[in-house]
């Protein structure tokens, strides 16, 4: 959960589209962190899909570029709707 930059980034010489923002940066450390066919989410994103999904706590991580460690959850199930 957070800000993000979207759009064109760079040069006339060599433009990209892009995302940018301390959330992106998250997400991207939590992909890092996660095993093939696991998903992980912050404390944030688990708040707001808990109607939806059923989650476990893999503990506290401390993600890379970040000074303090935080909650991780782990998606197990996906609720029918």
């Amino acid at each position: 959960i957070g800000e993000a930059v979207v759009g064109n980034i760079g040069t006339s010489q060599l433009m990209n589209y892009t995302v940018i923002g301390d959330s992106v940066n998250k997400v991207k450390r939590l992909q890092e962190k996660a095993q093939g066919g696991q998903i992980l989410i912050s404390q944030e994103t688990c708040y707001l899909v808990q109607d939806y999904a059923e989650v476990q706590s893999v503990g506290d991580l401390l993600l890379k570029g970040q000074s303090q460690s935080e909650p991780v959850y782990e998606v197990v199930k996906l609720f029918d709707r």
